[in-house]
């Protein structure tokens, strides 16, 4: 109803001033200007309306979520301002940064340039838009497309905060894995320089006094405890190449994993570079590719296995491919869940194809950059 008696009362005073103009010429152009007052208004009202329902239509061609680049690029649009920019308030650096994803600070006021701040929903500072005061139209419907930005450019922001945060996470990953990576290596050459090498000895002294005994049963001893002794060699042994193979940090991917599969009771076929990749890369990947043929054995009854590794510029991706029964998943205490979390730790990624019947394709992507 208040437009109906906005439009009653217009109508009562445009007359009156009429009459008044009419009986005297003093007052027409006060009334010329009245009577232009309510054009004005509708006029601005409408420019208002215009740039709203424009930039609302721009918004929701938006990629999702959107950039920063992608918002100005509306602003520009809407405005037909080339020169428009956004600087978008980073909470947790504070600090700006611009459409390229740098640190910049808004331009201060100068003649020509204009400034637009813009606050969340929280009242805290979002963004600040500027603008060359001759572009971009009337100031009411400038006004009214830099506010309808600002739901997107929290969503921006939502998304760079979330992006930010993922990478920390990532990071601190990669440098846990690093850290227990070396500390494999280390404990490796401390069995490998410390415990094995003091039963290398122990041996030595057994074959010494296997040699000058003369007792049947003292013989017999001895030759009982050499054999304990090369059997907990062999295990150490076995347990040093668990922690860190020494054909990994000597010679690389391919002679590892070779010795892998010359000791596994199926035909293996290794296809991979023979260049070097980082430490925790090369671990990771020789893992990997343990567990995946050791599961072929195990529980896919598999005859054969070819493991292709290939390179790309950002990734090294594993193939291992069996000719078991399938039917492979991934359990929350196995063998499976466990590399798919250590390759988390580097960024990678886990996929497995097991039909029943048909064999198992496991393939592991590793960032490499």
């Amino acid at each position: 109803m208040a437009p109906v008696a906005l439009v009653v009362a217009t109508a009562c005073l445009i007359t009156t001033l009429v009459r008044t103009a009419a009986q005297d010429q003093v007052y027409l152009p006060m009334v010329l200007a009245v009577l232009a007052i309510p054009g004005s208004f509708a006029a601005a009202a409408l420019r208002c309306r215009l740039a709203r329902e424009r930039t609302a239509l721009l918004l929701a061609s938006l990629p999702v979520p959107p950039s920063l680049a992608d918002v100005r690029n509306v602003l520009r649009t809407a405005l037909r301002d080339p020169t428009g920019e956004i600087y978008l308030w980073v909470e947790d650096d504070k600090r700006y940064i611009g459409a390229n994803g740098a640190p910049a600070e808004p331009p201060a006021p100068a003649n020509g340039i204009v400034r637009v701040p813009l606050r969340d929903r929280d009242g805290g500072p979002l963004a600040v838009v500027v603008l060359k005061g001759a572009q971009g139209g009337p100031w009411d419907s400038v006004h009214v497309t830099v506010r309808a930005l600002a739901v997107a450019l929290e969503n921006v922001r939502l998304k760079a905060t979330a992006d930010a945060r993922l990478e920390e996470v990532l990071a601190s990953s990669a440098r846990a894995n690093a850290a227990a990576h070396e500390a494999r290596r280390q404990l490796e050459r401390d069995l490998h320089d410390g415990a094995q090498q003091r039963l290398l000895a122990l041996g030595t002294r057994l074959g010494v006094a296997r040699h000058t005994a003369t007792e049947p049963d003292t013989l017999a001893a001895l030759d009982a405890a050499r054999g304990d002794l090369a059997a907990a060699l062999a295990e150490l042994r076995a347990l040093a190449r668990g922690l860190y193979p020494a054909l990994l940090s000597g010679g690389g991917l391919v002679p590892a994993l070779e010795a892998v599969a010359d000791s596994l009771p199926l035909a293996v076929t290794v296809t991979a570079p023979h260049e070097r990749l980082a430490p925790a890369v090369e671990a990771s990947a020789y893992y990997t590719v343990c567990e995946a043929l050791t599961n072929a054995v195990k529980h896919a009854r598999a005859t054969a296995a070819t493991v292709t590794v290939t390179r790309t510029p950002r990734a090294v991706v594993l193939t291992v491919t069996d000719n078991g029964q399938g039917g492979a998943r991934t359990t929350p205490d196995g063998g499976l869940a466990g590399l798919t979390d250590r390759l988390r730790t580097l960024g990678g990624r886990l996929t497995i194809n097991s039909p029943p019947g048909r064999g198992t394709t496991l393939t592991a992507a590793i960032p490499i950059a």
